[in-house]
């Protein structure tokens, strides 16, 4: 395999993974990279070795480039800086117009990447584009999850269903947001690539796109492992983060004032009143936050489902089943908010004595879209647990 020298082709897409440890995944994940069939002739692996033991990933990041020197580039920190730190570093040393960001224990999994940097190119109101991953680990194998849905500004502060692996962020963007920063719990905060999203999320969109991009795996070692209440510190943090932003905002929000929201507080007032909606206990109080969100942003999906759902659990049938119905329109493209619709909507359906025939057929159709692999996915799915199960036996 021969690639363009860095002096003869500008750089297009930086690939950026950061490692510090010694398990047996790092090589699967760049080796699925390059069997991917995919081109690089404008790209560069950038890796930061975050201080990986001896004979760790630093290691093998290495070898990788001795065998492909026009392909890899390797930034080294002499002692441990965290994640956070890692990708910001990253990112100031990528030179490409995209960064596509990737974890050093994943597989990843070949979908477009240049329609999707061209998507990007043609919607500058999108600063960023994500996937879906599909988890697994090295005793189960498939643990049946799929994570990924439509970005919802509303429930960016307390249930982002965003997925960060494989995200293709364009540069100016990320650096204008402020890039990677540290979270509350400082260098091994687990949370900095939502702490990215929400500042990134206050000034464009997240474009969601349903193709697979990343075989997630699951395993002790992760900081996405941490204890909820290690999570809940962290998004408590977040929010109030964003409270000190605009807390004049906030106070009149939560009192349920009338308010003039210019336009360049719109994206913060729909994520205030997400924030509001996730701590309050008063059902009354979530109601008037979900309607005062759906005023200034109608096609948040997040809205219609959780009303739905609250609608359910307060015996209001037909209003949960009007916003269930509203949110399966807003998204018949098959994916999670479809889902939620088609669910949300036979629930409701029940209830009023309708047929739910029709609402159980769409569910199913979607899951089945959902759940459901291509050949050749299904093969590097496999090899990735048995491979997986090697190591862990090793």
């Amino acid at each position: 395999m021969s690639y363009e020298k860095p002096k003869d082709r500008k750089i297009r897409l930086s690939i950026l993974i950061s490692c510090c440890s010694r398990l047996p995944y790092f090589s699967d994940a760049l080796d699925s990279f390059l069997n991917s069939g995919y081109h690089f002739r404008n790209t560069e692996f950038v890796i930061c070795d975050d201080a990986s033991p001896a004979g760790g990933d630093g290691e093998t990041a290495r070898r990788y480039m001795e065998r492909h020197p026009d392909l890899f580039r390797m930034i080294r920190h002499g002692e441990r800086q965290g994640i956070a730190r890692s990708y910001h570093d990253l990112v100031e040393e990528a030179r490409g117009d995209y960064v596509l960001i990737f974890d050093a224990d994943d597989i990843f999994v070949p979908f477009d990447i240049d329609g999707s940097m061209d998507y990007l190119d043609a919607h500058p109101e999108c600063a960023a584009s994500y996937g879906r991953k599909r988890l697994f680990n090295d005793e189960e194998g498939d643990i049946g999850q799929v994570h990924g849905g439509e970005s919802s500004l509303f429930a960016m502060t307390f249930d982002p269903r965003i997925v960060h692996n494989a995200m293709l962020i364009r540069v100016s963007d990320l650096k204008a947001a402020g890039s990677y920063q540290p979270t509350n719990l400082g260098r091994d905060g687990s949370a900095a690539d939502i702490s990215m999203w929400i500042r990134l999320g206050l000034l464009k969109d997240l474009h969601f796109e349903f193709p697979l991009r990343a075989f997630f795996r699951v395993h002790k070692r992760q900081k996405s492992s941490a204890d909820n209440s290690r999570y809940r510190e962290e998004y408590r943090y977040l929010g109030d983060k964003l409270i000190s932003a605009d807390p004049g905002l906030y106070s009149a929000l939560e009192a349920c004032r009338q308010v003039t929201i210019s336009a360049r507080q719109r994206r913060i007032a729909v994520m205030m009143l997400g924030l509001l909606y996730s701590r309050t206990t008063d059902l009354n109080f979530k109601l008037n936050y979900l309607y005062a969100a759906e005023q200034l942003m109608p096609d948040d999906y997040a809205i219609y489902e959780l009303r739905a759902e609250l609608l359910l659990n307060m015996g209001r049938y037909q209003e949960a089943f009007e916003n269930a119905f509203r949110l399966f329109l807003l998204h018949r493209n098959g994916g999670y908010a479809a889902y939620q619709g088609a669910l949300k909507a036979r629930q409701a359906a029940e209830k009023l004595g309708y047929s739910p025939a029709i609402y159980s057929a769409v569910e199913q159709q979607i899951l089945r879209q959902i759940f459901t692999l291509s050949e050749s996915q299904r093969k590097l799915f496999d090899f990735a647990i048995s491979t997986g199960r090697r190591a862990s036996r090793a």
